[in-house]
């Protein structure tokens, strides 16, 4: 009797410790996907400080490194330390009602579900981010005078107040994810104003202020909806460095004042650009400072109407690196009409009849190639030996009309993650993979059967891990 006692007293001992172990567990993962969260909002504030003229948000002087080393000290310490005491070494974060006392002496707020009374004075306040908004909110401004940087990312927007005019100090301004319908007039007060995301908002008409303010660098809209663009013959955006998703409408925008921004570095256009063409090959063979350009064309049922412009000239672009097409081209430039340090090629629904491979084999500096959505509609492809000595990453996507691809001994041959999602006639000749002796990571989608089998023949340690994707 009393073995069975001790072994029900060991039993319930067990369950009760393996439970806590568990709830431990469940908190710690609780913990780091905050942690994640917070690190990337502020590290894509926090990487472009000098651009932005932002102070530092981590602390000290060595500004992201230190935020993150500051986490890693407190994952390490883990379970001594608490969620707020994680987050705090960088930001004073509230979660509901606060202490107004302890509000005046925030220089950088993070608030998370629920927004803190107003203290009479929050001049010391120059950062100001939101987190776990799920109902819209009214905000009120006019108390943070100082304020460098406001991230409202995720916050549901009824309206913003016009007092957002005042923050004539504010630098950045990211209005994702809040689905704002109308910005106020006094918008165009914001002088200082360097860095303005309006990605996935319903904002229609763009105020005209926009293309005024003279200290803007980068300005994001909606990719997602077409955001009416009517910019001024006045546009005196001197400074203006990042233009990303912006729709060339049926009247020329371009002639009427986008032509006047000669320091753009990346660009990125939505639209049915064929419409513009030579507008839009005289601007661009302007841009000398371009690293990278994003075209996208509107889909209809007439290609021509899809067509990406052909008369674009990008072999005198030096600095170019990154280059995505989307839209239909019926043939591919020649390899010396392609940007000369080209890094990044992205092609989709581009509808070649020819082999890109033959091409693109030999851009000398080309390390990630992505042929998405039936940028190639043959049937095989050909990689001859020495072609992509350069190449690190290569993506092959709804390919459905490639059957054979053919690999020769040392091509491809610093090749080290590959990705195939939905290419289901795709057969690789004449050895499969073997070649490719660089390759790490290879991820497939929804690819058939026996394609599987065939990667799993060489799956190792010393070769690739095998890795499953949805089809995106």
């Amino acid at each position: 009797m009393a073995q069975k006692g001790e072994k029900k007293g060991l039993v319930r001992l067990f369950k009760r410790y393996s439970f806590g172990f568990f709830n431990e567990l469940m908190a710690r993962n609780k913990v780091n996907m905050k942690i994640s969260r917070i690190k990337m909002r502020i590290h894509y504030i926090n990487s472009s400080r000098l651009t932005y003229g932002i102070e530092n948000i981590g602390q000290g002087r060595d500004g992201t490194s230190g935020l993150i080393n500051c986490l890693r000290e407190k994952r390490r310490s883990y379970p001594y330390a608490c969620e707020e005491e994680v987050v705090d070494q960088f930001l004073d974060t509230f979660h509901g009602d606060v202490n107004a006392r302890f509000l005046r002496k925030a220089r950088r707020l993070s608030l998370h579900s629920g927004i803190p009374p107003t203290a009479r004075n929050t001049s010391r306040v120059r950062s100001l981010l939101f987190f776990d908004f799920g109902e819209p909110i009214r905000l009120k401004l006019k108390k943070f005078k100082l304020l460098q940087v406001l991230d409202l990312e995720g916050v549901h927007l009824a309206l913003v107040d016009s007092s957002l005019g005042n923050l004539i100090h504010l630098r950045y301004l990211d209005l994702r994810k809040t689905w704002l319908k109308k910005l106020p007039s006094s918008i165009s007060n914001l002088c200082s104003l360097q860095t303005l995301d309006l990605r996935t908002t319903l904002i229609d008409p763009i105020p005209v202020a926009i293309w005024k303010m003279k200290q803007l660098r980068h300005l994001y809209f909606n990719k997602l909806r077409e955001m009416v663009v009517n910019p001024t013959g006045k546009v005196s955006l001197e400074n203006l460095q990042t233009l990303l998703g912006i729709h060339v409408g049926e009247s020329s925008c371009i002639e009427e004042g986008l032509k006047k921004l000669f320091n753009l570095k990346e660009l990125e256009l939505h639209g049915r650009l064929i419409q513009h063409e030579e507008a839009l090959g005289l601007w661009i063979i302007n841009l000398k400072d371009l690293q990278c350009l994003k075209m996208h064309t509107r889909r209809t049922s007439d290609i021509n109407t899809s067509a990406i412009p052909k008369c674009i000239t990008l072999s005198n672009h030096f600095h170019l690196y990154r280059l995505h097409l989307n839209g239909f081209k019926r043939r591919l430039f020649n390899v010396q009409d392609f940007p000369p340090n080209l890094t990044e090629l992205c092609l989709e629904h581009s509808f070649l009849m020819d082999d890109p491979m033959e091409k693109l084999e030999k851009l000398p500096n080309l390390r990630i190639l992505k042929l998405k959505q039936s940028s190639y509609v043959g049937k095989e492809m050909f990689c001859s030996n020495g072609g992509f000595s350069q190449l690190h990453l290569l993506k092959l996507s709804h390919l459905y009309s490639v059957e054979r691809w053919t690999i020769e001994e040392g091509a491809l041959c610093n090749l080290r993650e590959l990705e195939i999602v939905e290419c289901k006639r795709l057969n690789i000749l004449p050895r499969g993979l073997w070649p490719v002796t660089t390759l790490r990571n290879l991820k497939l989608g929804y690819m058939p059967y026996e394609f599987e089998m065939m990667a799993r023949d060489r799956q190792g340690e010393n070769w690739y891990r095998l890795k499953h994707v949805l089809p995106i």
